[in-house]
């Protein structure tokens, strides 16, 4: 099978539906279509990425161009068939409320993808849903511009031209010009004025004159197909205006709801962030997001050739506090002494966190353990300036904690793990000879 083939084989798979849907009753026409315009639009950004056609030399169509040239046909066809200016409103909102899930989905799926949090037997690239807010808002403001533009000249066009079969050539012609009006404004919003934009803006031309014509033929076979509608659309009167005043109002409520929902959305997507990144008892960083720090300054390190430096610190006694004084007690000394561990070593690049029940750790990025010992002595101090009471410590009378300190020159055979059981050792040797101290190993 040859490229034009495939080429071709994917405009009419991009068509049918549409040409389909406008055989159904009103109601499920509606439904269908919007529905394929939600899908459309949700799918474009993962096919542009997924495949492109290169149809001559610097000539390429993506799966994502063929989904927007699907996409303005089948919003021409909805609004000859329902005869409503306010066709517009209902695809603004179709494409805030899609490209908002899309944003919002696509990046949840990158971070699952890449954080490795599902099962991914298929070995699905994360960077396929690596998504732009800027691309998207520009992207929407294009196809709404150019819809509308549609729609004026399809107006006016419509009350000076009585001959069907001229307004259909003439629908057809109108609607290649728009689509490679889309190949000439993208390009210069998007680079903007520069050298290399004259060839780019060349090309995208060529690829967008192929798109609009390619598309422009099943939209003239729904014109000869459905002529009965065409002429219905010709018939009723339309004013654009009704788009911009006599709804007005309405607009600016929902618009402003959809401001509120967007606000909702992030607020929501950075709790869910928040949640899985730092621990809700204590607010330190968590066991995962210690693994991923770790992981990205071991790799930094090992191009840099920095030492890292780990700390862990445990709890003296911890159970026997918990036993003594009762749970709710030990969550609040748990809270108490992750503020001060969150104080330690401030002036330092470094993560702190709980890695378990009574356990702490610092991560610190090009510092040896000799450059830290002295501020982190002086650090730890503050526990003891706390004062916490600890009536069954065998160490102290009150809580204390014992630390192992490790610093390591990573290197590209290692890892952040023979670092770790290099710090647990030393907590080990802090413990055995007597608690309440610091030790060291490198």
């Amino acid at each position: 099978m040859s490229i034009y083939v495939a080429f071709i084989i994917n405009v009419v798979l991009f068509s049918a539906f549409p040409l389909l849907l406008s055989t159904l009753q009103p109601v499920m026409r509606r439904i269908g279509f919007y529905s394929y315009l939600s899908v459309i639009l949700v799918i474009g950004g993962v096919l542009g990425s997924l495949y492109s056609f290169q149809l001559a030399d610097n000539i390429y169509l993506s799966g994502g161009n063929l989904a927007y040239g699907s996409f303005m046909m089948s919003a021409v066809m909805l609004f000859i068939m329902e005869r409503k200016v306010l066709i517009f409103n209902y695809l603004i909102k179709l494409l805030v409320f899609i490209n908002l899930f899309v944003f919002f989905g696509f990046n949840f799926i990158l971070y699952i993808l890449e954080n490795a949090l599902v099962i991914n037997p298929f070995n699905v690239d994360a960077k396929l849903f690596d998504t732009s807010l800027g691309v998207l808002l520009l992207g929407g403001a294009l196809i709404a511009t150019e819809f509308l533009i549609l729609m004026q000249i399809f107006i006016k066009v419509k009350d000076r031209i009585s001959n069907l079969k001229q307004l259909m050539m003439l629908y057809s012609f109108v609607f290649i010009l728009v689509i490679c009006l889309d190949g000439v404004l993208f390009p210069l919003i998007a680079i903007g004025v520069s050298p290399e934009l004259l060839p780019i803006m060349i090309s995208n031309l060529s690829g967008k004159l192929i798109l609009a014509l390619s598309f422009s033929v099943p939209l003239f076979v729904f014109y000869c197909l459905y002529q009965n509608k065409l002429n219905r659309f010709v018939d009723t009167p339309m004013a654009l205006s009704t788009v911009f005043f006599e709804s007005r109002v309405r607009l600016t409520l929902e618009l402003d709801k959809l401001e509120r929902a967007a606000k909702q959305l992030i607020d929501d997507n950075q709790k869910l962030i928040n949640l899985s990144h730092y621990d809700h008892l204590t607010g330190l960083a968590n066991r995962r997001k210690y693994d991923d720090y770790a992981s990205a300054l071991y790799t930094r390190a090992v191009e840099l050739g920095e030492p890292v430096t780990l700390v862990l610190g445990d709890i003296d006694h911890f159970k026997k506090y918990n036993d003594f004084y009762g749970h709710q007690s030990g969550d609040e000394c748990l809270q108490r002494v992750a503020e001060f561990w969150k104080e330690i070593l401030l002036e330092e690049e470094r993560l702190t966190a709980r890695i378990g029940g009574e356990e702490f750790a610092v991560i610190i990025a090009n510092r040896t353990a000799e450059a830290i010992l002295p501020q982190l002595k002086r650090d730890i101090a503050g526990l003891t300036a706390l004062a916490i009471p600890h009536a069954a410590s065998s160490t102290a009378s009150i809580v204390t904690m014992s630390i192992g300190v490790a610093s390591m020159l990573p290197s590209r055979e290692g890892d952040f793990e023979l670092l770790f059981e290099t710090a647990d050792k030393a907590l080990y040797q802090a413990k055995n000879s007597g608690r309440n101290q610091i030790s060291t190993l490198n």
